[in-house]
C-alpha cells in the first residue's frame, strides 16, 4: 500500500512525506516521479517489527508538527486503539483529512462508525490484492 500510495502521488507531482518506524521515526520524502526510485529502494530495505509502538511513534510526529502542515494524512496500520483515535484529535480540529488503512485479521467496525467527511476507516485483509484496496 505504501508504495503503491506513493507511486500515485509521484505520478501527480504531489509532494509526499513518508514517515515509519523503525526503531524511532524514519522520515521519507517524495517530490514527483524522479525521486520515486530513491523512495523505493530505501521503503525496500524497511521490516515492520511488532516491538514498535504505534501510538508512541504518532505521538511523535504529532509532537514534532510534523502531520499538521499537510492536507491529507494516510497512515497504514496494523491495528487502532483509542488511543491513537485521541492523538487524531489535533489534526480533526485542524481539519485534516486522515484517511487510515487497518490491514488486520480483527475487526474495526466500531472505529468504522466513527468516519466522517474527515476521517475515513478502512479495513485490509492482509491477504488483500493492492489493485482491490486502492
Amino acid at each position: 500500500l505504501t508504495l503503491a500510495l506513493g507511486f500515485f502521488t509521484a505520478e501527480k507531482n504531489i509532494s509526499t512525506s513518508v514517515y515509519c518506524g523503525q526503531r524511532g521515526i524514519n522520515h521519507m520524502q517524495i517530490e514527483g516521479i524522479k525521486t520515486f526510485d530513491a523512495f523505493y529502494k530505501r521503503i525496500s530495505g524497511i521490516t515492520f517489527a511488532e516491538e514498535e509502538h504505534l501510538a508512541e511513534i504518532i505521538a511523535q510526529m504529532v509532537d514534532r508538527g510534523a502531520l499538521t502542515d499537510c492536507f491529507v494524512v494516510f497512515f497504514i496500520l496494523h491495528e487502532m486503539t483509542d488511543e491513537i483515535m485521541e492523538l487524531m484529535q489535533p489534526l480533526a480540529e485542524k481539519g485534516i483529512i486522515t484517511v487510515f488503512y487497518i490491514v488486520a485479521e480483527d475487526s474495526i467496525e466500531s472505529y468504522s462508525r466513527q468516519s466522517n467527511l474527515n476521517r475515513r476507516m478502512i479495513a485490509v485483509s492482509p491477504e488483500a490484492k493492492t489493485e482491490e484496496v486502492l
